[in-house]
């Protein structure tokens, strides 16, 4: 595991709002969620990282997509 790119201080503000609104929904981010955050806000879209962003994102469309007018 490499080691961790430093978080510049509007990263930290960026993450803390992105808490702060689920806080706010009553909603807890998993661990792995903020941490995918992070990498994300960084830059670390490392292959893994960007299939892993892929798959989300296909869930999340697949989740929102409204069924077909007949």
């Amino acid at each position: 595991m490499s080691a961790e790119q430093p978080v510049s201080a509007q990263q930290r503000q960026a993450l803390a709002a992105i808490e702060e609104g689920h806080a706010l929904e009553r909603q807890q981010l998993a661990p792995r969620s903020i941490d995918r955050a992070r990498r994300i806000l960084i830059g670390d879209l490392r292959p893994d990282a960007r299939a892993e962003m892929t798959e989300d994102l296909r869930a999340i469309l697949d989740t929102d997509r409204l069924p077909a007018s007949r």
